[in-house]
């Protein structure tokens, strides 16, 4: 389970650090890989993983190989998160920032903090108390049917993007 990336290209650009030449990979796209902030797996899914690793060349761009071209060669299905994930740690103060008990609210369990303390700090005591207050979002119910927290939510997704791109 992870947020999926699916169409990804390697990186011909030589200036690039994610540079990747036709010899490492000879392929056009990468096959579907989980983001390296976010993966969910069992034990026995790891070890697959783990065992196909001696049998498949070597990627340096460890999301790709282990979620993406070890997966895909272990025959392993991804179960998309992306729903539950975010690029942006503003995006996610926000969401977190909003949950309450009232109004629904689509939440996240995970983003970037930008290293940044102070951002790890503020969504951590936000999601405890979402927890605590069973807050009225994805994680904790159902999506609403009353008129009221839909129109909330979809008045949030339209304001959203113009302050922060999605």
């Amino acid at each position: 389970m992870c947020p999926v990336f699916a169409g990804g290209k390697p990186e011909r650009d030589t200036r690039s650090k994610w540079y990747l030449s036709e010899t490492e990979w000879k392929d056009s796209v990468f096959p579907n890989y989980c983001t390296g902030w976010l993966y969910i797996s069992t034990p026995r899914t790891a070890n697959r993983l783990v065992k196909m690793a001696p049998t498949e060349d070597f990627l340096w761009i460890d999301d790709v190989w282990v979620t993406g071209y070890l997966a895909a060669a272990a025959n392993i299905k991804h179960i998309n998160l992306r729903e539950y994930f975010t690029m942006m740690w503003e995006k996610a103060v926000m969401l977190k920032s909003a949950q309450n008990d009232e109004i629904y609210h689509n939440d996240i369990i995970a983003s970037p903090t930008g290293r940044q303390r102070e951002i790890a700090e503020v969504l951590t005591k936000n999601a405890e108390r979402c927890f605590k207050a069973k807050c009225y979002n994805n994680i904790y119910k159902t999506k609403p049917a009353d008129k009221e927290s839909m129109a909330a939510q979809e008045l949030l997704n339209r304001v959203l993007p113009t302050y922060l791109p999605l």
